[in-house]
């Protein structure tokens, strides 16, 4: 191998010295710090490719005429190809097709004397799992047919740990005793399927059948079955269910057309609940929606009574009572922002709507704005990958939502936080902002609890997480730039840029801003 000298800095030098005494050594944590940007997490899916990134100190020694299909070696050995990727960033080894076992570890070794013909180097070894495959098959929604009544629709969910192509499994679908029956599936997210299932014929009387997906088929666990009693053709309550939208109500399905003739009012009641109205949609009537106010009580009970009638003059065969609790609609976080510009600077507040919750988490994640230009070479504005290549966590806070005691908790309320009191902004900087909860933190269930723990500030823990040596750190959240600038960007003919900078707070334009460009 040829040795490079001239390029080698000092910190790599020092590495090369300590390397020297042993054969095919590893280089420790804090070596590796020096020379390794990022790699691969710890948990990888079946599809993934293993990929390690270079620090500037080590590409500048990298020997561009060495051979890729040496630089890799797995333990238990894997089939596959070594690449640089398409930005030349990263090197990657490409496993072929069901290399990668579920649920299995490996340790990944790249020869860093292979790569920069320094004989010296020593290795740098990491493990990896990865995680298991399955299929989570949910218990569907059973629909009267608005159009064809004597027929049912399912509806339900079906997840995946991991992302499968439509292709591969759209045929592992089957209901027994119904073949005339069509699957309807959409991919939204390739992770979780909605289905629904159309032409289900109704019997004079209920039936159990079998609905199941043959997970097994596509590496994903044992095949996956529910039974489920599909109703006759009697006039009966199918199922109450409330909302979790931010408009509360309650939906009844009866498992035919109801009378849209008769009163309803006094046949269906809802005790605990204000200011009820019911109503009947014109395109299905089968389905009842009682909307009321705010939960005033923590506990609502439905009545219904046997006299409500079907459209072919069917009565229920018995009166129908549930009771539904405030733990029916689970603790909830949404954040109504669509953008990443906070243009008002001297008032930075993020909106966020709760449900069921007294307090929740804040966490501050700061992008240096050294590091802005690094962070967008991997991410789009908004987007949260690879932050502690870039960031680190400045502030975590519990903020308590029950002081005011005029909110009903239970139903959607709206806050903000004023981010400006909470920490020291840098200009230039992006700032990723996370809301989380406990469950210490939801009013009902047997979690609920009056005492919270408190919290203001990073813990020592929290602190060392970001010292330690960990590739990546995948967060969420939402990242907030604070600026009154808006820059409208037109590409002519050539390379030209025509650019226009204006105030979002009053629309005028500014003159005397200087903008650069860069490219990836």
């Amino acid at each position: 191998m040829k040795h490079f000298v001239h390029k080698i800095g000092m910190a790599l030098t020092a590495i090369l010295l300590l390397a020297g005494c042993t054969s095919r050594p590893e280089l420790t944590p804090e070596e590796a710090s020096t020379l390794i940007q990022a790699f691969s997490p710890a948990t990888i899916s079946t599809s993934s490719s293993i990929c390690i990134e270079p620090s500037e100190l080590l590409r500048q020694s990298i020997d561009s005429t060495a051979r890729l299909d040496r630089l890799f070696r797995f333990t238990p050995s894997l089939a596959g190809q070594t690449h640089w990727s398409e930005t030349k960033q990263q090197l990657c080894f490409t496993p072929e097709a069901g290399e990668l076992q579920p649920g299995k570890s490996y340790r990944c070794t790249l020869n860093l004397a292979e790569l920069t013909g320094v004989d010296s180097l020593a290795d740098f070894a990491f493990s990896f799992s990865v995680k298991d495959r399955f299929a989570i098959l949910q218990e569907p929604l059973l629909l009267i047919d608005p159009h064809r009544t004597d027929h049912l629709i399912a509806r339900g969910t079906l997840c995946f740990s991991e992302p499968v192509p439509y292709e591969e499994a759209s045929s592992f679908f089957s209901l027994t005793g119904d073949d005339g029956v069509t699957f309807e599936i959409e991919q939204d997210d390739p992770e979780q399927w909605k289905y629904t299932i159309h032409g289900i014929e109704r019997d004079t009387r209920a039936r159990a059948e079998k609905i199941s997906f043959r997970a097994d088929k596509i590496g994903f666990g044992k095949a996956i079955e529910h039974t489920i009693i599909l109703p006759g053709r009697n006039f009966e309550l199918l199922q109450a269910r409330l909302s979790e939208g931010t408009n509360t109500y309650l939906e009844i399905e009866f498992s035919a057309p109801i009378d849209c003739g008769q009163e309803l009012e006094g046949l269906i009641t809802l005790e605990g609940a204000e200011n009820c109205r019911i109503r009947t949609s014109r395109y299905n009537t089968s389905c009842v929606r009682l909307f009321f106010d705010p939960l005033t009580d923590s506990q609502l009970t439905l009545k219904v009574s046997s006299s409500v009638r079907s459209a072919q003059g069917q009565r229920l065969p018995q009166n129908y009572v549930r009771q539904f609790t405030a733990a029916d609609l689970p603790p909830s976080i949404k954040v109504p922002l669509s953008g990443t510009i906070l243009p008002d600077g001297s008032n930075l507040r993020f909106p966020f709507q709760t449900i069921n919750l007294k307090a929740v988490d804040v966490e501050v994640v700061k992008i240096y704005a050294d590091n802005v230009l690094t962070f967008l070479q991997e991410n789009a504005l908004h987007e949260t990958d690879d932050l502690r290549r870039v960031g680190r966590s400045i502030h975590k806070q519990t903020v308590r939502l029950d002081a005011d005691t005029t909110r009903n908790l239970r139903e959607w309320q709206s806050f903000a936080i004023d981010l400006k009191g909470l920490f020291r902004q840098e200009r230039g900087a992006i700032y990723n902002v996370q809301l989380s909860f406990k469950e210490e933190y939801a009013l009902s269930g047997e979690s609920a609890s009056s005492d919270l723990t408190m919290q203001r500030g990073l813990t020592p823990d929290e602190e060392a997480e970001w010292d330690q040596f960990y590739p990546y750190i995948y967060n969420n959240g939402y990242n907030l730039v604070a600026s009154n600038l808006g820059l409208i960007v037109k590409k002519a003919d050539g390379d030209r840029l025509w650019t226009t900078v204006s105030d979002i707070m009053t629309t005028k334009p500014i003159s005397g801003v200087t903008v650069t460009a860069y490219n990836y």
